[in-house]
This record gives C-alpha cells, sequence and structure tokens, in this order.
C-alpha cells in the first residue's frame, strides 16, 4: 500500500467532517490559549517580585488547575461526541476490505494533523493575547506597566505536554472503540428504532428531594460561616437534581401532558409532545451540562464582578487609619516612629480586650453551643474619651453598648461572668481598628468603667479559655504626612522588626500596603472569573453548536417522516421549530433558577468577603446585568448555530 495513503485519507476525512472537526480544533486551540496565558501568569516570577504579586500568583494557579482539568474532561467530551458521528463511517471501511489497523494508522495520523493544528492556533494566539491579558491584570490590580514582555518558555511547555497527553488518552478511546466493535454494528449504529423513554420515578424523586436540599440551604442557613462550610455541598446537590430531573423529570412531565387528552390531542400539541420526548431522552444529560456550565458562568462573573465593585469600599472600611497596631507594649513602636521623624497627623490610643463567646438572650457564655457566636471588644471610660473626644463617667456596674452593624441592645442588663452590666446606653463606636470587618461573626463594643474591670473580664475569658484566652492590649491607630508608597512600606516594616526584637505580642496594619494587596487580591479575582467564565461560556457554546447539528442529522429524517404522514412544509418546521426552542432555551431558564435561588446564600458570603451593607444591591445589580448580557450571548450562540442547523435540514 502506498505510504502516503494513510495521511491522505486522514486529510480527506478531517475536511469531510469539517462541520465537527474544525469546532473540535478551535476548542482545543482555545485550551491551549487560555491554559498558556493562565500558566504564564502562573510562573511568571516577575509577579513575585511585585508588590503582593504572590497573591496573584496563587490565584493564577488555582485557575490553571481548573482549566487544565476542566480542559481534559470537554476535550474528551467533544471528541466522543464526534467519533460517535463516525461510526458508520468506519463501518463501510470495515466492509470496503480495511483492516482495523489500517484504520487504527488513519485515527492516528488524523489526531496527529489536528493537534498540530489545535497547537500552531492555540500558541499563536495565547502568544498574541497573552500580553494584553497581563495589561488588563495589571490595570484591575493597579499595579504600574513593567517595560517589555517576555515568552513563557515552561508555559510554553507545560501547553503542550498537557495537549499532547489529551490527545494521546482521546486516540486510545478511539482505537478501543473501532477496534473492538463489530463491522456491521458499526454500519448499521444508529438506524435502530428507538424505545419510549420510561418514568424513572425514583430518579424524579432523587432529583426533587437534592435540588429542593440544595435551595434550602441556600435559603435556611443564615451564618456565613456556615454558609461558606456548606456551600460545595449545596452546589452538589443541586448538580445531581439537575441532571436527575433533565433527565425523568422531564420525561415525567411531558407524559403527564400526554395524558391530558383535551391537550394532547391538538394537532400542534401531539407531535410537539411526542417530538420532546424522543428529543429529551437523547439530549437529557447534555442539556443539563450546558445548565450547569451557565450556572456556574453566571455565579462566578456576579460573584467576582460584585467583589471588584465593592473594593474600595470594603478596603475604606478595613483600613480607616493609615498604621493600626494592638500591641501589649507600645514604647518600641513609638520610638520607631520619633526615630523616622515622620509627623503624625492623628492618632488613638487606648487599652482594649476582645474575645469571642456567644450570646444566650442577656448573656454571654464562652463553653454553650446555642446562641448566637459574636466577638466582644472591650474598652474603658478612658478609652471612650481617647477615641471621642467626650468625657464619660459610669458607675460601677454600668456599661455602653454598641454594635458594629448599629443593632440595638434590647436588654437592660448584660450578664459576663459573675458580673451584670446594666447597660445605661447605646454609643456609636468610632472604627479605627479595621479588623472588625474581617470577622464572621457579629461584633459587640462595651464600655465599662475602669481597668480593673478590663481584667475581670480578662480573667474570666481566661478560665475558659486557657492559654488561648486573649490578653489585655493597646490599640494604637495614627496617621502620618507620609505619602510615598516606599517610605511608608519601610516604616511598617521597621515597626514590625522593633516588636519581634523587643519579644512583644502583637501586630501592626498598615493601609497603604495592605490596600494594594487588597487590590492584587480581588483584581486576581476578578481576572480569574473573567477567565473561567470565558473557558466556561466558550464549553456552553460548543455544546449548544454540537447539540444543533445531532438534532439537524436527526431532524432530516424526522421532516421526511412528518411530511409523509401528511403535515405540509410550513407545520412541519413550525412544529420542531418549537421543540428545538423548548430544548434550547430550558437550560438558561433553569439556569436563572438557580442563580436567584443562591441569591440570599451569595449574599451572607459577600458580606464576609467584603461585601459592606449594600451588598444585596450589588449583588442585585450585577446578577440582573450579567443575566441579561449572558441571555444575549447565550441567544447570539443559538442564532448562529441554528445556521447549522438549517443547512442540514436543508
Amino acid at each position: 500500500m502506498n505510504k502516503w495513503l494513510y495521511p491522505r485519507l486522514a486529510l480527506s476525512n478531517l475536511r469531510k467532517s469539517r462541520r465537527f472537526v474544525v469546532p473540535y480544533i478551535l476548542a482545543g486551540g482555545g485550551a491551549v490559549a487560555m491554559l498558556y496565558i493562565v500558566g504564564m501568569l502562573a510562573m511568571d516570577n516577575g509577579l513575585d517580585n511585585m508588590f503582593a504579586g504572590y497573591w496573584v500568583s496563587m490565584l493564577m494557579a488555582m485557575g490553571l488547575g481548573v482549566v487544565m482539568v476542566f480542559g481534559v474532561i470537554f476535550m474528551l467530551y467533544i471528541n466522543s461526541f464526534i467519533q460517535r458521528q463516525r461510526l458508520k463511517e468506519f463501518g463501510l471501511y470495515a466492509v470496503l476490505g480495511m483492516e482495523k489497523r489500517h484504520m487504527a494508522l488513519v485515527l492516528v495520523f488524523e489526531m496527529l494533523f489536528s493537534g498540530l493544528a489545535m497547537l500552531v492556533l492555540g500558541l499563536a494566539a495565547g502568544l498574541g493575547l497573552g500580553k494584553l491579558a497581563f495589561l488588563v491584570l495589571l490595570k484591575l490590580i493597579q499595579m504600574p506597566v513593567p517595560l517589555g514582555f517576555t515568552v513563557s518558555a515552561p508555559a510554553l511547555v507545560f501547553c503542550t505536554e498537557w495537549l499532547i497527553g489529551v490527545l494521546v488518552l482521546s486516540l486510545l478511546l478511539n482505537l478501543r472503540r473501532v477496534l473492538r466493535a463489530d463491522p456491521i454494528q458499526l454500519l448499521y449504529q444508529g438506524q435502530k428504532g428507538e424505545r419510549e423513554p420510561r418514568t424513572r420515578w425514583l430518579l424524579v424523586l432523587l432529583g426533587l428531594l437534592t435540588m429542593g436540599g440544595g435551595y434550602a440551604i441556600a435559603w435556611l442557613v443564615t451564618s456565613p460561616v456556615a454558609l461558606i462550610l456548606v456551600f460545595f455541598p449545596a452546589a452538589v446537590l443541586v448538580i445531581i437534581g439537575t441532571y436527575c430531573l433533565f433527565t425523568a423529570g422531564s420525561v415525567a412531565v411531558l407524559k403527564a401532558l400526554r395524558r391530558d387528552r383535551r391537550y394532547y390531542y391538538q394537532p400542534r400539541h401531539f407531535i410537539t409532545v411526542s417530538g420532546l420526548l424522543y428529543r429529551m431522552k437523547q439530549n437529557a444529560a447534555g442539556l443539563a451540562s450546558i445548565c450547569i456550565l451557565s450556572t456556574m458562568v453566571l455565579v462566578m462573573m456576579i460573584c467576582t464582578v460584585s467583589l471588584y465593585s465593592g473594593v474600595s469600599q470594603s478596603l475604606d472600611m478595613r483600613y480607616p487609619m493609615q498604621f493600626c497596631g494592638s500591641l501589649s507594649d507600645t514604647a518600641p513602636a513609638k520610638q520607631v516612629v520619633e526615630e523616622s521623624g515622620v509627623q503624625i497627623l492623628r492618632q488613638y490610643e487606648y487599652e482594649s480586650i476582645t474575645f469571642a463567646g456567644q450570646l444566650v438572650d442577656d448573656v454571654l457564655v464562652l463553653d454553650g453551643t446555642d446562641g448566637t457566636v459574636c466577638q466582644f471588644n472591650a474598652i474603658t471610660a478612658e478609652g471612650y474619651t481617647s477615641l471621642t473626644g467626650k468625657t464619660l463617667t459610669l458607675e460601677p456596674g454600668q456599661a455602653l453598648f454598641s454594635s458594629q452593624d448599629g443593632e440595638a441592645w434590647n436588654w437592660p442588663t448584660l450578664t459576663i461572668g459573675d458580673t451584670r452590666w446594666e447597660i445605661v446606653g447605646s454609643w456609636q463606636a468610632p472604627i479605627v481598628d479595621g479588623r472588625v470587618y474581617a470577622y464572621m461573626v457579629p461584633v459587640y463594643y462595651l464600655v465599662v468603667p475602669a481597668q480593673a474591670d478590663l481584667e475581670a473580664l480578662a480573667q474570666f475569658q481566661q478560665e475558659a479559655y486557657g492559654k488561648h484566652a486573649s490578653e489585655i492590649a493597646t490599640v494604637w491607630a495614627f496617621d502620618t504626612a507620609c505619602t510615598e508608597m516606599a517610605d511608608i512600606a519601610a516604616l511598617k516594616e521597621s515597626i514590625q522588626d522593633a516588636i519581634q526584637n523587643s519579644d512583644l505580642s502583637g501586630w501592626i496594619d498598615c493601609g497603604a500596603t495592605d490596600r494594594q494587596e487588597g487590590y492584587a487580591m480581588y483584581g486576581g479575582f476578578l481576572f480569574l472569573g473573567l477567565t473561567l467564565g470565558l473557558v466556561f461560556l466558550l464549553a456552553t457554546a460548543l455544546i449548544i453548536y454540537y447539540k444543533q447539528v445531532s438534532e439537524g442529522y436527526d431532524d432530516r429524517q424526522r421532516f421526511h417522516i412528518l411530511q409523509q404522514v401528511g403535515m405540509s412544509r410550513k407545520e412541519v418546521q413550525a412544529t420542531i421549530r418549537t421543540q428545538v426552542l423548548t430544548v434550547f432555551f430550558l437550560p438558561l431558564i433553569t439556569a436563572g433558577i438557580h442563580t436567584a435561588a443562591a441569591f440570599p446564600a451569595m449574599t451572607r458570603m459577600l458580606s464576609v468577603l467584603g461585601i459592606g451593607t449594600n451588598r444585596v444591591t450589588v449583588y442585585a445589580v450585577c446578577g440582573l446585568a450579567a443575566f441579561g448580557v449572558f441571555s444575549l450571548i447565550y441567544v447570539a450562540v443559538y442564532a448562529l448555530t441554528a445556521r447549522a442547523y438549517a443547512r442540514i435540514v436543508g
């Protein structure tokens, strides 16, 4: 046999199957491009040298793992779809006398040519868009743009190795399918009549229970801390429920419609319901996948955009002062500031003790399990004067109460240990220590009369927590006249060195430098969300395309059958259009329902991640905007892929 026969035959097959192969090559090239861009950022040593660049590197490394794993799954899915469409072709080769080893050689050359096209296309796109992606990332994290741009050799090698691995695995699966199949079975694959799908009530019940359980978690769990722990299991329940209801629930609903004689025995409904029964049997898993991917895109876009849109407000709340520390002794830190010659513009200094507990009505307990977990900050009347500039006189046993979110205290007293405090008023606590906004629980402030009362509180929680108990510390917050980032960072480092060298307990935050870390983290989240959202969006588009093509080949035969039983071409087109629209827009509607159901949980978790009091408004606006934009893209993808469907059906 001519040694060039197999390469020529492989190229001929790729050309004839271009309706399937071209999107496959584009998908592979897109995956390589995405992997290169994310890998370039994850492996770029230059980012580590930037201030707070380690946040970006860490986030990109996480994203690289997600893109890599999802890319493998998705490429195998597309490859499997293409090979199923070509089973008859390989059966014909076998009938015409081609041995299985010859078919294997054709498959090898097809995969080789496809892989080369993917690699060239992907690396070209990755190199071309890499600089743009890098500039967008720097803009999001508010970093200066460095001169020059280098090609990442480690990322190139990684992408090449990943693609080779995926293609080899795909080839092995293709060879296994072809070599183990009977030629006659391959030739007549797809010509067997289909049985009507059965109603699997157990799956319907499982779907209702799992989806209901996931929704219930999102709506009923009110603690942000608990939500973070249970959100992933809730998402898994919703995914299971989606697949069960798409596969079994849709069949149950359609059969229920068929039992309604007045509805079913109308010409328009008769054909539509019958056709949808078989469509859902064939496409349920794929449609559920489209729904899950669409939900992932929506939730990811909404969360990352919501976080980034509130980053400025969050950082203003988190760092109200240029410097803030909680120290067992402030003398070494003050000496560093004095020796630096930096002018202090304003400062606050007071003693405080912070401890966690659980509120059961008007009693704070430290070893209970039934109350509301909270954080208490206690200061003296002298500290109150330092914070507010107002003189306060409290009698023994009296206290002022305040909460971070303005919540009123509805009890006349508050019992902590053996002391019952009479709450004589409330106050608006000025926040100079922004760490309270990082707590995942309600934060309360208590003003007690004297230092002895702070010591009594310290002793109370010492008995409960032992070596894990907190101690009375001095909070020192101040603003300086220094504006240069390098000078501010140097001063912070000097203060930290002084604290460590003095063997003191405590910490010091610097608003200017830590804000940059905040922008790096939130900007990195947004960039990663946009990248993964684009990956999932492209995957959704390709699944829709292949579903449209698959539907086209099936409907071409349905067209002839329906016309043979007496329906006009116009009636056939209207009937099939109704079925196709129902099938392809059901995932979008369900994704919108999933996203709306996640609304309560996401708003509560956003409060933990930094969105302030307007988090509900921010999430709602971002959610509506994201769903609107995604719906337009979804409709556009459907309209474009419908052209391929129309060409097939004719």
